[in-house]
């Protein structure tokens, strides 16, 4: 039996567009084959930074746009965390390009570090305002973990790339372009002008697997036979040039697969983007729960609803279902702004209002699928998770839910005594960034995927969990 198909039978039994192609994916929830503020509790050890001891680049002198700046205005950019050994940012970007300004766009690229030329994936069909082409394929280079990525168009003549950098900070991607112009490079964080594809807050952009329309590979690393001509095109005619000559790429020569070289124990370029993005966007989302002043009421709630859980439908899910309609109604009747966001959106799951007490809007920002569509999602979960391939990002932030909790949480220590410590591996994980992904990712695939997280809750839960349940309802507080 083939080996997708032996996890969706495991799968059964236990129950502007920055990094996009096309229109969104539809696709079924079926595991992939083997293949703000930054004001967050100090007493959660799952928070501290795994990658910490690696100073990254410090901010250079340059000609910067941010928004209300005149052009070529220097102001202070927003407070980010540093970059760390392995990955760039908005101020490294610009450094690389003011070394040799006038090479372009092609010694730009022929500068990154090695991280962003091995792990990339090619866009042939975009709706981004960057040329793509079969034979000229847009460039996402995304590095060892998503938090820095750039796009590249396959247009020789253009002089501006895109790029999504994410704010540790803040959990929250900063868009921007660097324009090699007149003068110098320039750069110009402008946020506002992504907001009309990326959505406000802005995110990236991209399907759920298995399914990316507009770019080449599949989940099992293969070229559609219809792309086929054109991919090898391109590699015949595309791939020596200066644009993608520095790119670390084997491409079959009949045009049906290609490879990133790079030294990942996994490598098909799509899937690891697509597992970059869901931990780095998870992550961030978290960073946003826990910044939120009602976190503390509800974080509890936050680890109940979560799918591993099963609280839902227990006596005590339903209670907590009931608590939260209850605020939520409350906050739609005294938050004028809050009521004129949602109050029309009616029949919602009491997960989506959760999240929408907690500040975040599921369906838009827990969905990477291009604004305006419904992610791909499995049974039993509601509409909007962004599906990665195993698991959803709702699923990886009951992950960091259940490790931030325990961390001070006697009762959640000794309920989860046996699994606990890979709960907190596996966040420890999760948030790995640079360099030090890139020690990890020799010897192992992506994580965590639902296999792994299975293996956190499953042996909690299996012989029932309503003791803890009704624990976590018990500690839901009033905002």
């Amino acid at each position: 039996m083939e080996l997708s198909a032996v996890k969706n039978f495991i799968r059964i039994l236990s129950f502007c567009t920055f990094a996009t192609a096309m229109a969104p994916s539809c696709s079924s929830k079926s595991p992939k084959p083997q293949e703000a503020t930054d004001k967050r509790p100090n007493t959660d050890p799952s928070m501290t930074n795994p990658n910490q001891g690696t100073d990254g680049p410090t901010e250079t002198g340059g000609t910067r746009s941010q928004p209300g700046d005149k052009a070529g205005g220097g102001s202070t950019p927003s407070k980010r965390i540093p970059t760390v050994a392995g990955t760039l940012d908005p101020d490294a970007l610009l450094a690389l390009a003011q070394k040799q300004p006038e090479g372009g766009i092609d010694r730009l690229l022929a500068s990154l570090p090695a991280g962003y030329l091995g792990n990339f994936v090619l866009v042939h069909a975009s709706r981004s305002q960057q040329m793509a082409t079969g034979t000229r394929p847009r460039q996402i280079l995304y590095g060892w973990d998503a938090r820095f990525m750039l796009g590249v168009p396959g247009d020789e003549q253009a002089k501006t790339v895109e790029f999504a950098s994410f704010n540790e900070a803040t959990g929250l991607y900063e868009y921007g372009t660097l324009t090699f112009a007149e003068g110098g490079p320039k750069l110009d964080l402008d946020a506002t002008k992504c907001e009309g594809c990326h959505g406000k807050p802005a995110r990236p952009i991209w399907g759920s697997y298995p399914k990316w329309p507009g770019v080449y590979l599949d989940h099992i690393n293969q070229i559609a036979s219809e792309d086929q001509q054109n991919f090898k095109a391109f590699v015949e005619q595309g791939l020596p040039s200066p644009r993608y000559s520095s790119l670390k790429i084997k491409a079959a020569a009949d045009g049906s697969s290609f490879t990133a070289v790079n030294e990942r124990a996994y490598n098909f370029p799509n899937t690891n983007f697509q597992n970059s993005l869901q931990n780095t966007v998870s992550y961030g989302a978290f960073i946003r729960l826990q910044s939120h002043p009602a976190y503390e009421s509800l974080k509890w709630a936050l680890l109940a609803y979560g799918d591993f859980m099963t609280c839902r439908g227990a006596p005590a899910g339903q209670a907590i279902d009931q608590r939260v309609a209850e605020l939520y109604s409350q906050r739609l009747s005294s938050d004028s702004a809050f009521s004129a966001r949602y109050g029309n959106d009616t029949g919602l799951d009491a997960k989506y209002k959760l999240y929408r007490l907690l500040g975040i809007d599921p369906g838009k920002e827990l969905n990477l699928e291009e604004p305006g569509s419904t992610a791909t999602t499995g049974p039993g979960t509601p509409r909007g998770f962004w599906y990665g391939g195993g698991v959803t990002l709702d699923d990886q932030i009951t992950l960091q839910s259940l490790a931030a909790l325990a961390a001070n949480d006697a009762f959640l220590q000794q309920a989860f005594a046996s699994t606990l410590p890979l709960a907190t591996q596996l966040v420890g994980k999760l948030r790995l960034a640079g360099d030090a992904r890139f020690q990890a990712l020799r010897s192992e695939m992506e994580y965590p995927n639902w296999y792994n997280i299975q293996n956190v809750f499953a042996p909690v839960t299996a012989g029932g969990n309503g003791a803890i349940c009704q624990y976590l309802q018990g500690k839901i507080t009033t905002p």
